[in-house]
């Protein structure tokens, strides 16, 4: 604020300056034809009280606009604030038996769940031990199979050395 106050006295000063030169250079604009018989100095005594007038009414309505703007903003936070309360409690309020139903809803599913892990966790002994069984059938005839497959080159073998075995040396 006094920076606007300084550069207005300074504004006025140059305007009474340049008055000043015009009135002396004969022009037929002058201080004391515009205004009356004014002198200069009161000249600037009257823009200087002006300027001061200005800022100081400019500068009570920027802080009066600030202000109703933080009230405005102040009011504004608190109904945010007391809106959001108030939904979130009514939210809970209203959400708590649905809450409840999906809890008990979960808690049930989870508990056939569970029921059916044990119901196959005790059935899983005697499936392996089937499945082994079975496995270990396919195995000895898998094994029988290639023993068969083979039969004849082994008996060749056999015979190649029985009778490597047999000749005299």
């Amino acid at each position: 604020m006094d920076a606007l106050s300084s550069s207005l006295t300074t504004m006025t000063t140059r305007v009474s300056d340049a008055m000043r030169s015009t009135s002396s250079q004969g022009t037929a604009v002058t201080a004391s034809s515009a205004i009356g018989d004014v002198g200069e100095s009161e000249l600037q005594k009257i823009a200087a009280k002006r300027s001061n007038r200005f800022v100081e009414t400019f500068g009570r309505q920027c802080v009066d606009a600030t202000r109703a703007n933080v009230r405005d903003a102040e009011e504004r936070l608190r109904e945010t604030a007391l809106n959001a309360a108030i939904s979130c409690e009514a939210s809970a309020t209203s959400d708590l038996p649905t809450l409840e139903r999906a809890t008990k809803a979960m808690s049930s599913s989870a508990k056939l769940a569970l029921e059916e892990y044990e119901r196959r966790r005790s059935l899983l002994p005697s499936l392996r031990y089937s499945l082994l069984e079975d496995l270990s059938e396919k195995k000895l005839a898998l094994e029988k199979k290639i023993e068969a497959a083979n039969a004849p080159r082994e008996l060749k073998r056999r015979q190649a050395l029985k009778d490597m075995m047999s000749k005299p040396a």
